[in-house]
């Protein structure tokens, strides 16, 4: 409608809507730990803050349901994945058993690498993770960040733009 709906604060360092575009996390550059704040994109209602790293270089970004989000810090130089209470009970075959989109984001995996390097982050459509290292290879995780699937030495610049196929590639 074009209707304006509301204004974000001006200092934020790194934003991400969720995948239905009802949720937008962000963080600000007005403090030194690095926290993540989610909101309704709508009215503004704070749903989460938490502190992701201790540090204020934090990007991230959803998963392909708002179960989910990746982190990562070049600066702490570790990747996290968080979910949501409730969606983390799993069956044997590993899908989750809830569906529910309430409950806190709590860290449920933390990678740790051995060099500092800005990242950034995709999700194939079967849930793998995909993890850019800026100036270092790609490499493909499982959806619960604990198996490498692959990687490749692609030597992204800084600014690389890019995207999953449907396919995976």
């Amino acid at each position: 409608t074009g209707e304006f709906i509301r204004k974000l604060p001006s200092d934020i360092r790194h934003y991400a809507f969720s995948n239905d575009s009802s949720k937008i996390a962000f963080c600000t550059t007005d403090t030194e730990r690095g926290f993540i704040k989610i909101e309704d994109v709508r009215t503004g209602e704070l749903v989460q803050r938490f502190i992701v790293h201790g540090i204020n270089d934090v990007i991230f970004a959803f998963g392909l349901t708002d179960k989910t989000i990746i982190t990562g810090s070049a600066r702490d130089q570790t990747v996290r994945l968080w979910q949501r209470e409730g969606s983390m009970n799993t069956s044997s075959t590993g899908v989750s058993s809830s569906e529910s989109n309430s409950g806190k984001y709590v860290e449920v995996k933390k990678l740790t690498f051995d060099y500092c390097q800005d990242l950034i982050f995709a999700f194939q459509p079967n849930g793998n993770i995909v993890i850019g290292h800026k100036g270092g290879e790609v490499e493909v995780w499982s959806p619960d960040l604990r198996t490498k699937l692959c990687y490749a030495p692609l030597k992204m610049e800084y600014n690389t733009l890019w995207c999953i196929a449907e396919n995976g590639a």
